[in-house]
């Protein structure tokens, strides 16, 4: 709106018409087209609609900013996350533990479409505040006890096997079966011989010592089912605690170079690859291993096809190995004294985002190490931002700038009716949205901004704009 003063009477003129409203004089105008201007006032005048906008935006913005600082990202934000980081903490397996720790976890996590939160991106994981050790640091030291547990072993069988073999040497058992046969022999004269009494049987008997030669069959009938049935099951638990202990010495170097990468770089303490079996495809025997053509032709189609086979075998073996350096974060839950009961889980990225499980771990008394707690999850009210005051200061105040947006442009503009403000509105709240999707805000959040907050806005700025109208031809 526009006030003129007539070079006539002097009076001033606030309106649009293109005459004095004291004398009736008209005011000079340059052509026809700015005397309708200024008669039936301008449509639209986008400078205005980009100062509306502004105003609106900026304080909006600046609120926003504040209410930041005061209420972090509860304002905006549900404790899930982010709507936009597409990432989540699948399962917890096993889920229960001693709080004394030591267990170890494997937590599934479902990477975000860009690849930026994955396994190899963690940078700690916490257990209810407390802090996890780094994976492969931690995996080193009981991977080294393992070992020499069973090296330990080894050595535990080898000398067990021994001394089951020593009364084993062949000769000796054979003499020993010749005196036992012998011994046996003349006792079983004496037991065969029907023209000896009881009595004379009984003294021949003890002049043949028959009872120490009872026993000593005994002794040897023992002695042989060790050498030949218990003595070989020793010697292949010893042949199994040596194969455990070779396995491990061989693979130690692997965990050693994991660890190692784990203390220069954190992110890399958490995941890693098991071998899924890959496997070389067969050779073709040569031309000459096969009679005829028709046998040769039959076995070059036969090996295609299992070649085609085995290459689609690795790559779904190779697929799985990514799958899990991506997808599986290694972890051993650390000591949480005199807890028992649900504790939060959660991992933090390189990028800074946090993924958080609630009730993800239940710690258990050492003493029901070995029984199976009964877990009975509690559903839990998660934060909503709707919920939050600082949600709702935004929206009303966010209304008084919508307001005072559109009073500059209907006050200043010399354009009549609404479709400036409305416009300015609009765009306004469009920006505030895209601001809102930059940061991440929650569903319930974007829904009221969309279906409460745009109308309220909207209708904010017009009244505003009315308002400036009326108080521009008062």
């Amino acid at each position: 709106m526009s006030a003129r003063k007539c070079s006539s009477c002097g009076d001033t003129t606030k309106s649009s018409v293109p005459f004095c409203s004291n004398c009736g004089a008209l005011f000079p105008v340059g052509d026809e087209q700015e005397i309708m201007r200024q008669a039936i006032g301008a449509s639209f005048d986008l400078k205005w609609v980009i100062i509306g906008a502004l105003v609106a935006i900026v304080l909006q913005l600046g609120l926003l900013g504040g209410l930041w600082s005061v209420w972090g990202k509860k304002i905006l934000v549900g404790e899930k996350g982010r709507s936009l980081l597409e990432v989540n903490l699948d399962s917890v397996s096993p889920g229960w533990g001693v709080n004394t720790g030591g267990t170890q976890l494997r937590l599934i996590v479902k990477p975000d479409n860009d690849g930026v939160n994955t396994a190899q991106t963690v940078m700690s994981v916490t257990f209810g505040g407390v802090k996890a050790d780094r994976f492969h640091v931690k995996n080193l030291a009981v991977v080294k006890r393992d070992c020499a547990f069973k090296c330990a072993n080894q050595v535990k069988a080898l000398q067990i096997y021994v001394e089951c073999m020593k009364p084993c040497d062949p000769p000796a058992l054979a003499d020993e079966d010749k005196a036992v046969k012998e011994c046996k022999k003349a006792c079983d004269a004496v037991d065969n011989d029907e023209k000896l009494d009881a009595e004379k049987k009984k003294k021949a008997k003890a002049g043949f010592k028959c009872n120490a030669c009872e026993t000593r069959h005994r002794n040897f009938v023992q002695r042989e089912w060790t050498c030949n049935k218990v003595c070989p099951k020793q010697k292949k638990s010893a042949d199994a605690e040596m194969h455990r202990c070779s396995m491990c010495k061989k693979a130690m170097p692997t965990y050693e170079a994991r660890a190692k990468a784990c203390r220069a770089t954190v992110t890399a303490c958490w995941a890693f690859k098991e071998d899924q079996g890959r496997k070389a495809p067969p050779k073709m025997p040569a031309r000459s291993a096969f009679k005829t053509d028709a046998e040769f032709t039959q076995a070059m189609k036969l090996h295609r096809e299992v070649v085609a086979a085995t290459q689609s075998d690795n790559k779904r073996a190779a697929s799985r190995e990514r799958k899990q350096l991506r997808t599986r974060v290694n972890v051993y839950t650390p000591a949480h004294p005199n807890k028992v009961g649900h504790v939060p889980v959660k991992i933090i990225f390189k990028s800074g985002e946090e993924l958080v499980r609630h009730q993800g771990f239940f710690y258990v008394d050492p003493k029901n190490e070995n029984k199976r707690p009964k877990i009975e999850k509690q559903k839990r009210i998660l934060h909503d931002p709707v919920r939050t005051g600082g949600f709702w200061i935004l929206l009303l105040l966010s209304c008084v700038f919508y307001f005072m947006g559109g009073f500059i442009v209907g006050r200043f503009s010399p354009s009549l009716g609404m479709k400036e403000p409305l416009t300015a509105g609009i765009f306004a709240w469009l920006a505030f949205e895209v601001v809102l999707f930059a940061l991440g805000a929650a569903g319930s959040a974007q829904m009221f901004t969309m279906f409460i907050g745009a109308p309220a806005f909207i209708g904010a700025a017009m009244v505003g704009a009315s308002l400036g109208e009326r108080s521009a031809e008062a």
